[in-house]
């Protein structure tokens, strides 16, 4: 075979280049995609700590206050568990909640029934 002519050879240069800098431009794009991915994962692994952290804080508030009567021998008057009565009401609204999003766009009238029930 003969060599390439300088033109030729400037040719598959050019044409190297322009296949090196559409691999480059696809190789950002799928970078860009995956920076937008973990970026939306990290956001809700976010909201799902908060939303673990005010439960775990509203079990603790309401819990503590009935075990611990229940551990000492001694009555507790009842007007003093009613400070637990807004915790207990908020732990109810996260399962509410929780259970209402794993619910989403299935068993509709389960989902409304459920949230009814507990509202009635």
């Amino acid at each position: 075979q003969s060599d390439p002519s300088a033109p030729e050879i400037e040719r598959l240069m050019a044409r190297r280049a322009l296949i090196s800098h559409a691999i480059g431009q696809l190789d950002q794009q799928r970078i860009d995609e995956i920076n937008d991915t973990i970026h939306h994962i990290n956001q809700q692994n976010a909201a799902l700590r908060t939303r673990r952290d005010t439960a775990i804080i509203a079990l603790i508030w309401g819990g503590a206050p009935v075990v611990l009567m229940s551990y000492v021998s001694q009555m507790v008057h009842p007007f003093y568990l009613l400070l637990t009565l807004p915790a207990l009401h908020a732990l109810a609204g996260i399962g509410t909640a929780e259970i209402a999003h794993a619910l989403k766009g299935r068993f509709a009238v389960l989902r409304y029934a459920l949230i009814l029930g507990l509202l009635g």
